[in-house]
């Protein structure tokens, strides 16, 4: 058996390529990151496909935060829909295709067309929930509530429709897809898993001191904030 994959970036598609490739089953990774990132990945450079042009020039563009949100909100979909039309024409024959969610659904219909079939791999929560989710936090922080684009809401609902199957790596993230109406043998929940090898203690904290590290995307649907507050800013309202 033959599986291909798709992502935007590198997340943990990567990490199941590897495994895949070590197993003989890698068909191909195709990604929107430029190939001189990807050189410690552990992969043959043939079975990696790059289409960084827009995904590249938006990553290294430092200020596209400030351009406001209508301007990146249409990067982004630019971004989107290009490397998502470049995985429909260039997806490698193969048995199996798991596509990241957000820019998967031309593959997943070039792997109908195939015979293969269709993984939507969803790392977050259901698209309604995450844009409550973001409204809410948004309440909270007294942000304005932006929420998720509506293209991206109909776009990833497409991909729940059409996919054979959708993994999701969590409880939490399983039940949004219930709530919202998807069948449960729809869903396969695959916990991610870690190589330990790569992560170790190379000291001590210092006596008496206590820190809080916080890994993740700094984003209020982590519920942080790129903008200091005050406190008292931060209280859940009544």
């Amino acid at each position: 058996m033959k599986v291909a994959l798709s992502v935007h970036g590198v997340f943990h598609s990567f990490d199941l390529a590897r495994e895949l490739y070590a197993r003989g089953s890698l068909a191909g990774i195709l990604t929107a990151y430029p190939r001189f990132k990807l050189r410690a990945e552990g992969l043959p450079q043939e079975l990696i496909h790059t289409f960084p042009l827009i995904h590249g020039a938006y990553r290294a563009f430092p200020w596209r935060h400030r351009i406001g949100v209508s301007w990146e909100r249409q990067w982004e979909r630019l971004d989107a829909m290009s490397f998502a039309a470049y995985v429909g024409r260039n997806l490698p024959s193969c048995d199996v295709y798991v596509g990241m969610s957000g820019t998967s659904l031309p593959g997943g219909r070039r792997a109908h067309r195939m015979g293969a079939r269709y993984i939507c791999d969803r790392g977050s929560s259901h698209i309604r929930v995450q844009d409550r989710i973001e409204r809410e936090e948004g309440e909270l922080w007294g942000l304005p509530a932006v929420g998720v684009d509506p293209r991206v809401i109909d776009a990833e609902e497409a991909e729940y429709a059409a996919a054979d199957r959708i993994t999701v790596p969590s409880g939490f993230v399983y039940r949004t897809f219930l709530s919202e109406g998807v069948a449960p043998e729809k869903l396969r929940k695959l916990p991610y898993g870690v190589n330990l090898s790569r992560f170790g203690p190379d000291g001590a904290p210092a006596e008496g001191r206590f820190d809080v590290l916080f890994v993740g995307y700094f984003y209020l649907r982590k519920g942080v904030s790129c903008r200091p507050l005050k406190r008292s800013s931060i209280r859940p309202k009544a």
